[in-house]
């Protein structure tokens, strides 16, 4: 194995355990899929710990029981069911919908298996990015060990590249508040370890440049918006092996109108925003960044 193919595993790796890294969120032996039969794979909607508890009481300061019911049960079973459609008996079923994006990003006649792998993994990253008690544990006792607030190793990134927790919050609010459209806006952690704030329209990922639909093409297009999709594509051009250690979210909000719309209304987006902030799970956040030691062998290139 080649050391750029040995990178790009290794993100791989990381971008996947990321929605496994704490127990208290997903279990890592139901995450995406399961064996049916023989050597046969079917997807499944991962579990989310105490979502039973979650379905009947919401998630407490975001969601109703209704809101949540929506957003993630009735929302996740909806994409695997068409995610499978498209995978059983194929190359792509034993696949995680992490490794689906990657395999059909820039295959055309693939978009419809891009476009549920890809919302699926997203809907699901976010859920894991929540605040959620852990199973069979006392729900605010559980919530009440978990960080206010960004740890460590975040809050020194976000200053670094924010200037302050003020400055980013209000710069991603701006962001969500501005899209007209379907998507997601996503904290990502670039190869250089300097942070950047990424708005994905519909089924965009973040972490292939040619289908991150970081441009919502409905209205108009600035300059601003066409300078830094040129610069992202001369910084691939010119450094195409670095790239390959690829972005790393650590963070994100849907910002689909049926992850709101139900407990916020038609012009609620401002109090969604303001609600998920206070139920973000720092704890996760700060366990997402990309180890130094990645770093130190991407300097050796």
């Amino acid at each position: 194995m080649s050391f750029r193919t040995s990178l790009t595993s290794r993100w791989s790796s990381m971008v996947s355990n990321s929605l496994s890294l704490s127990a208290r969120h997903a279990r890592p032996n139901n995450y995406g899929f399961k064996v049916a039969r023989g050597e046969r794979f079917i997807h499944e909607k991962p579990r989310l710990h105490n979502e039973s508890q979650l379905a009947e009481a919401g998630i407490s300061g975001l969601y109703s029981p209704a809101g949540f019911k929506l957003a993630w049960m009735d929302y996740q079973n909806y994409l695997i069911t068409e995610l499978n459609k498209r995978t059983v008996e194929t190359e792509h079923s034993s696949r995680s919908p992490f490794e689906i994006v990657l395999a059909t990003a820039r295959h055309i006649d693939q978009t419809a298996l891009f476009n549920f792998a890809s919302l699926t993994h997203n809907n699901h990253f976010y859920f894991t990015s929540l605040k959620l008690p852990n199973q069979d544990s006392d729900s605010q006792a559980e919530l009440s060990t978990i960080s206010e607030g960004p740890l460590e190793n975040t809050l020194r990134a976000i200053q670094r590249s924010f200037s302050s927790i003020d400055e980013f919050r209000d710069h991603m609010k701006d962001i969500v508040l501005s899209m007209c459209g379907n998507g997601y806006v996503w904290l990502i952690e670039g190869p250089d370890k300097k942070l950047y704030l990424l708005a994905t329209y519909n089924a965009g990922t973040p972490y292939d440049f040619a289908r991150s639909q970081s441009v919502d093409l409905n209205g108009p297009v600035s300059y601003n918006q066409v300078d830094n999709v040129l610069k992202s594509r001369n910084n691939l051009r010119k450094n195409p092996r670095s790239s390959k250690r690829g972005p790393l979210p650590l963070l994100c909000i849907n910002v689909w109108q049926h992850a709101y719309i139900l407990d916020y209304g038609v012009d609620g987006k401002d109090k969604y925003f303001d609600n998920w902030w206070k139920t973000i799970n720092w704890d996760v956040v700060e366990e997402r960044f990309y180890p130094t030691e990645v770093t130190s062998d991407r300097e050796t290139l």
